[in-house]
């Protein structure tokens, strides 16, 4: 098992030849047979109704159970908590926060959407469906492209890793034998096998039975969809039901371009046009959003704020010092300053500590742009 290496869309190893299998995915990218069939089916790219539509909590729980996860041993929500706010024994915010921002990517469906900082304008982003995202700095990208979240935290949620080590020292030991059982073991062969083929655009074909194909994003392929899902599940049950219940096809213009770039990156401003605005909206204005990453992670900088007034400190503060508060980088503070209304930010450059707290308390989703500090460490420190 150690020698397996994953991550919230899985990485590599090589491939040879793959058997084709007439409609769908060849081999490896189908993987297992036993699992597949529990894997989001495609819908076409008209059906904006399912494209982006979440499995619900229902579903997520029957298929933990096919997959042969015990929600009982999942952890639990004060575990998941202290986890994802960098808590605990050899708790690293640093690292919690990179699996918030890849979780956060793998639940992108119409009840928890990405704000993206675009030509300027706050964007709401859900490209769950098609196996895509957006990065900070507006490029649209496979979630499993190698500058992507979900491929940085690789090394610290592999065997041995960082969350393993946690998960030992903070009484989480049922949670990882939980998730190392049945399907999350094999379906990972199949996903280290799909990704190292793919190239810099991780993009997979699905034959079509007129013997044409379609793209899609690797995280949505089965093996990569189920490993995810196994690994959000054991994290928290809430976010598992936020993942797409669907694929559909990427715009073959979209595709063709990602295919020739060559990181596997274009502007998302422009091709914004391809993907219907529909799709991006949830028509069941009664149910809630359930954002338990954001939420925690906004409590996580209320308590910083707070902490800081009660020691004493101005209420008006320059963007470095509350940058330092809140364990930050002053790039992504200024990211998220964009999005505030005015009042929060004085004529003479300095923040409210008070006005900020209310903002992020109001508005827990604009806390991703906070956490988009992680991949950028990681990315500095390769």
């Amino acid at each position: 098992m150690n020698k397996i290496t994953f991550t919230l869309s899985l990485a590599v190893a090589f491939v040879g030849n793959t058997a084709l299998f007439g409609q769908g995915f060849t081999e490896p990218y189908c993987g297992s047979k036993i699992y597949e069939r529990y894997a989001p089916t495609r819908v076409e790219s008209t059906d904006t109704r399912k494209i982006n539509l979440p499995i619900g909590q229902t579903k997520a729980d029957e298929l933990a159970k096919a997959f042969g996860l015990q929600k009982d041993k999942c952890f639990t929500p004060i575990q998941f908590f202290t986890f994802i706010t960098g808590g605990g024994y050899g708790g690293n915010l640093t690292n919690a926060l990179m699996i918030a921002d890849a979780t956060l990517i793998l639940t992108n469906t119409k009840q928890n959407p990405i704000v993206r900082n675009i030509n300027g304008n706050a964007t709401t982003i859900v490209l769950g469906s098609y196996g895509l995202t957006v990065n900070e700095d507006g490029l649209l990208e496979s979630c499993a492209q190698k500058t992507s979240p979900c491929r940085t935290v690789n090394a610290i949620l592999a065997p041995g890793g960082w969350m393993d080590n946690w998960c030992k020292a903070n009484g989480a030991t049922k949670s990882l034998e939980n998730l190392y059982s049945l399907a999350y073991t094999t379906e990972a062969v199949y996903s280290v096998l799909s990704q190292n083929n793919s190239g810099e655009a991780q993009l997979v074909s699905y034959n079509l039975t007129n013997s044409s194909s379609v793209k899609v994003g690797m995280s949505m392929i089965p093996p990569l969809w189920i490993v995810n899902f196994c690994l959000i599940y054991t994290l928290n049950p809430e976010l598992a039901a936020l993942m797409p219940a669907y694929w559909t096809d990427i715009p073959q213009q979209v595709a063709t371009d990602i295919m020739n770039s060559p990181e596997g990156q274009v502007s998302y401003s422009y091709y914004q046009q391809y993907f219907p605005a529909q799709s991006m909206v949830d028509e069941d204005s009664s149910t809630p959003s359930l954002l338990p990453i954001t939420t925690a992670l906004a409590s996580d900088f209320s308590s910083k704020i707070q902490k800081a007034l009660a020691q004493g400190s101005a209420n008006t503060r320059s963007a470095s010092d509350i940058a330092s508060i809140l364990g930050v980088s002053k790039s992504n503070l200024s990211k998220t300053l964009k999005l505030a209304p005015a009042g929060i930010k004085s004529s003479n450059g300095k923040i409210s500590l008070s006005k900020l707290n209310k903002f992020l308390s109001k508005k827990s989703k604009n806390t991703s742009l906070l956490t988009g500090e992680t991949r950028k460490r990681v990315k500095n420190s390769k």
